[in-house]
């Protein structure tokens, strides 16, 4: 039987860190650019990231814009990162997040479907999930980072600022334990709420 690959060590994404890999990419490449920061700003995993479309921005009653997780992309062999399918999610597991942490990111994520015209049902970063991951690991690499430093660990820094009672509760140098916590959570919140209240009402709770 193979040996469980131990959970690799993730990094703690401080303010600084995230401000230092968004100055990088700003004036460079804006594909790197909005997606970092949609990143950081719903807490995506990469697969959740590279699905999101611009059907997927939707504003609320109160004028907060929120995305929702609706697709995910992902490989179809673990040995060849390059080549992947949209996978559906289904309409109990749909999540969403408000793009709140960002006041600004709203019109330049108009802005920016505008200016490459983006068609509704197409995804806002259209590239393989290796490029994604090089877009962070050059910045890193170039800004002398910590080497250890994966686009995951931006969850680390939407958790901290979304979930600060539940960061001092579990530790916050166990970014990967709270993750899992809020995961579990989240999803059991989700599925209560799609069997009793309309998915689209969904938006308004988040």
């Amino acid at each position: 039987m193979p040996k469980k690959q131990p959970t690799r060590e993730s990094v703690r994404v401080t303010d600084e860190m995230l401000q230092s890999l968004l100055d990088y990419w700003k004036n460079k490449n804006r594909h790197a650019y909005m997606a970092l920061k949609l990143a950081a700003a719903s807490g995506a995993r990469r697969g959740e990231l590279l699905g999101f479309t611009p059907n997927d921005l939707q504003q609320r009653s109160d004028g907060k814009t929120i995305v929702l997780f609706k697709r995910q992309r992902r490989p179809l062999n673990k040995s060849n990162p390059n080549r992947f399918d949209i996978k559906l999610k289904t309409a109990r597991s749909y999540g969403a997040a408000v793009l709140d942490l960002f006041p600004e990111l709203p019109k330049e994520l108009d802005d920016y479907i505008r200016d490459y015209d983006i068609m509704p049902d197409k995804p806002l970063f259209d590239v393989y999930p290796s490029t994604a991951d090089r877009w962070l690991e050059r910045a890193r690499d170039d800004l002398k980072l910590d080497p250890r430093l994966r686009l995951h660990d931006l969850i680390s820094w939407y958790i901290a600022k979304k979930y600060p009672l539940v960061v001092k509760a579990l530790g916050e140098n166990n970014p990967l334990l709270i993750e899992d916590y809020l995961r579990k959570d989240l999803e059991t919140i989700r599925r209560h709420y799609h069997r009793q209240i309309p998915p689209e009402e969904l938006m308004e709770m988040v």
